[in-house]
């Protein structure tokens, strides 16, 4: 325009799995796009390798009495979290007030657990949850977004539980103001690249 100044920028338009992507617990290798994927907000890592441990909704909300994380350290280790917040169904949960809603959000979880010192964290849906849900992925639709700051990826119930991690019978533990968070005695390795196109 006149009299202004003109800059050219790159601007990322999209983003694709490219590089190594790939997941193992335990003894299970994981297939990729059909039981696992990163979720498009991971950062990159070439390999994050620690033990796995169950950190509940991954939620840490003092207003509300509710902190996964209490007495867990997840230092240089790798978390499993659960979609959504404990006991969804109650229609009384003081997580449906329109100000908890962001604790179930997945970038806030995977937030949470960089800020406790988690090399990673791995998301599984809460199925128990909702009845009737068939386990699939979502599609990966490539959005644009900013890193997280760790690698986040999202896994299937059906594949943690082949590789010895029953997602269901320890989200039964759960209750609100209540975790039952703790390591799981399995180790992870996990390699995540996504690229964002411009």
């Amino acid at each position: 325009f006149p009299g202004g100044y003109m800059q050219s920028f790159e601007a990322p338009v999209g983003a694709v799995m490219r590089g190594e992507n790939a997941l193992q617990i335990g003894a299970a290798t994981l297939e990729a796009k059909r039981e696992w994927q990163p979720f498009t907000f991971t950062t990159n890592v070439s390999q994050a390798r620690g033990e796995l441990v169950w950190a509940g909704y991954g939620i840490t909300a003092p207003e509300l009495g509710h902190d996964d994380y209490a007495g867990l350290d997840v230092k240089g280790k790798i978390v499993l979290v659960a979609a959504h917040f404990p006991e969804e169904p109650d229609t009384h949960s003081p997580f449906r007030a329109p100000s908890a809603f962001r604790y179930g959000e997945w970038r806030n979880k995977a937030m949470n657990a960089r800020d406790h010192g988690a090399l990673a964290m791995i998301a599984v849906r809460d199925d128990w949850n909702h009845p009737g849900g068939n386990d699939a992925l979502p599609p990966w639709r490539g959005a644009v977004s900013s890193r997280a700051g760790i690698a986040v990826a999202q896994a299937t119930a059906g594949a943690l539980k082949r590789a010895g991690v029953d997602v269901s019978a320890l989200a039964a533990a759960v209750k609100p103001r209540k975790p039952s968070s703790k390591a799981l005695g399995v180790q992870v390795a996990l390699a995540v690249g996504v690229e964002q196109e411009v």
